[in-house]
């Protein structure tokens, strides 16, 4: 298990670091449009949905890594009433029920970008599904960091709070 947790912290970093560098592509994007618009006076048609597709993953791949440092909104004022071991059960049964979630997203995912690979957009003229493939990709990574979360409050061992 121990190999485990290395290669998700090792994904955690790298999917963090291309969350990043989408953010930061996306920014320099909206700067050169505006850029563009304002100083030169034209616009540059491809950028919002470029921007779009962008704005997608990093926000999914952005999630997955909230799933792995535990680190989403929760409202807790119901589990913090609870008993260690009756909030520790809780626990596993939202995990569990979060990771049936992702399987469903996963293949549902899937067969919304498929069917998304026939449409294209407009300026850019790349294909719909590439958008959509995040979905899928998103629930890969949240199934392979939540399922470490299930393993650990199984055993007992303290989760990343």
């Amino acid at each position: 298990m121990n190999s485990y947790k290395k290669f998700l912290d090792k994904l955690d970093f790298i999917l963090s670091s291309i969350s990043a560098a989408l953010f930061f592509i996306i920014f320099v994007v909206i700067i050169v449009e505006i850029f563009c618009r304002g100083v030169l006076g034209f616009s540059l048609l491809w950028t919002v949905e470029f921007s779009r597709i962008l704005a997608g993953w990093t926000l999914l791949l952005g999630a997955a890594v909230i799933f792995h440092r535990n680190d989403h909104l929760v409202i807790d004022i119901v589990t913090n009433s609870l008993s260690p071991n009756s909030k520790r059960i809780l626990e596993i049964i939202t995990t569990i029920t979060t990771l049936a979630l992702m399987l469903v997203l996963f293949f549902n995912g899937l067969t919304s970008a498929n069917s998304m690979m026939n449409m294209t957009f407009t300026t850019i003229g790349w294909k719909m599904g590439y958008l959509f493939y995040a979905l899928p990709v998103f629930a890969v990574f949240s199934i392979l960091f939540l399922s470490e979360k299930v393993i650990n409050l199984i055993k007992g061992d303290k989760v990343n709070e």
